[in-house]
C-alpha cells in the first residue's frame, strides 16, 4: 500500500473512531449497560430493544461508499460506521463502547464431507458484518435468488466418512492485524483481540441437514430412527472436539461486554468469565453460548425431545450462560429447554 493512500485511509479511520469514542462516552450508554446486565442475570426489567439489520447493513452503507480502499482497511471502516449509525440512525438500546476488536484469521474445516452449491451470479454475492463488534460475517442473497446445496451423504453406511473438521487460525496475519489495529487505534479505542466462531452458536442441526438433506433426513426420523441418532451423536462428538482445539488453540474470546451474542442478544454481564479466568485465553466456561435448531422447525416435540435434544444439551452446558434458538419457534419446544 503506497504511503500516502495509506496515511489518508488511517485518518479516515482514525476521524471515525474518534466518533464513536465520543457515542461511547455519553451517559445514556452507562444506563444501557446497566440495564443489559440486569436483564442477563434474569432480574424483572423492561425488555430491552435492538435492532439488528444484518444483511440490510448493505443498503444502509453500502461498500460503495467507504473511503478506504484496502480491503482489510475497508471492513474495519464498515464496523466503525455500523456502531456510529446504531447509535444515531436505529437509536435502540444496543450499548456503543470505546473499544475495536481484532479476530483471528482463521476458519473451520468441513466434516470430511465438503456439501457442493451452486448459486445464481456468485461473484455479485457480497459479504456483511452482522453486528458493529462482531467479526461474524454472511453473504447476501438479496435479489440474487437461492442457492442450491448438494448433500453428500447419501448412504447411512457414509457415517464412516465424517471427520472432525479442524481449526486453522493464521497467526502471523492475526499478528499483524492487531499490530496494524494499534498503530492506528492506540490512543482513541481499546484494541484487543476479540474473535467469534459460529460454533459457539450452534452447527449441530444445520450440518445434519446440509450432509444428508433435509427432505432425506425427515424421512430418515420416521424410517431410521437409530440412524439418526447415532448420526447426530457423532456430529455433536466432532462438534464438542471443535469447541477442545478452539479452547486449547487459546482462540476463544470473552464476550461479556458489548459483543452481539447468540442469535440476537448483547453480552454484557457480571457473572462471566468464570472464577480466575485468563482473559487472553478463555474457555467455553468463561463465554456465552450454545446452539440452535431452525433447520428442524417442521419436526414434533417428541422427535426433537428423542433424537436431537439430548445431544445438544451437553453442548449448551459447556458455556458459563447458555443461549438457545434462532429463528425458529421455540414455544413447543419449552418443556425440553426448560428441564
Amino acid at each position: 500500500m503506497k504511503a500516502m493512500a495509506f496515511r489518508a485511509q488511517t485518518r479516515t479511520l482514525r476521524d471515525l473512531a474518534r466518533r464513536v469514542a465520543e457515542i461511547a462516552g455519553l451517559p445514556e450508554q452507562d444506563e444501557k449497560r446497566r440495564a443489559i446486565r440486569a436483564l442477563n442475570r434474569l432480574e424483572a426489567v423492561p425488555p430491552r430493544i435492538y435492532c439488528f439489520p444484518e444483511g440490510v447493513w448493505l443498503e444502509i452503507l453500502p461498500w460503495e461508499s467507504m473511503s478506504c480502499s484496502d480491503p482489510l482497511l475497508r471492513t474495519w471502516e464498515m464496523r466503525l460506521r455500523m456502531a456510529i449509525s446504531t447509535h444515531e440512525f436505529l437509536g435502540d438500546d444496543q450499548p456503543i463502547d470505546a473499544v475495536f476488536n481484532v479476530p483471528w484469521s482463521g476458519e473451520v474445516g468441513d466434516y470430511g464431507l465438503p456439501v457442493p452449491q451452486t448459486m445464481t451470479d456468485a461473484g455479485a454475492r457480497r459479504t456483511y458484518y452482522i453486528h458493529p463488534y462482531s467479526n461474524l460475517s454472511l453473504s447476501s442473497h438479496s435479489q440474487l435468488g437461492a442457492a442450491h446445496y448438494e448433500p453428500p451423504l447419501k448412504d447411512c453406511r457414509d457415517l464412516e466418512r465424517l471427520r472432525t473438521p479442524e481449526v486453522v487460525v493464521d497467526r502471523e496475519r492475526s499478528a499483524e492485524w492487531l499490530a496494524l489495529a494499534h498503530e492506528i487505534f492506540d490512543g482513541i479505542l481499546t484494541v484487543r483481540r476479540r474473535c467469534h466462531w459460529w460454533q459457539t452458536i450452534g452447527g449441530v442441526c444445520q450440518a445434519a441437514v446440509m450432509l444428508r438433506g433435509m427432505d432425506t433426513l425427515m424421512m430418515d426420523m420416521l424410517e431410521e430412527p437409530n440412524w439418526v441418532r447415532e448420526f447426530v451423536g457423532r456430529l455433536a462428538a466432532h462438534h464438542h472436539a471443535v469447541l477442545d482445539q478452539l479452547e486449547s488453540g487459546g482462540f476463544l474470546s470473552l464476550n461479556n461486554g458489548c459483543e452481539w451474542i447468540g442469535s440476537g442478544g448483547i453480552g454484557y454481564t457480571d457473572i462471566l468469565p468464570s472464577g480466575s479466568s485468563d482473559p487472553e485465553r478463555a474457555r467455553c466456561r468463561d463465554l456465552w453460548g450454545g446452539t440452535e435448531s431452525q433447520d428442524l422447525v417442521g419436526i414434533s416435540p417428541a422427535l426433537f425431545e428423542e433424537l436431537f435434544f439430548p445431544h445438544l444439551q451437553p453442548i449448551v452446558e459447556r458455556f458459563g450462560l447458555g443461549c438457545y434458538g434462532c429463528c425458529e419457534p421455540l414455544h413447543d419446544w419449552l418443556p425440553a429447554l426448560r428441564g
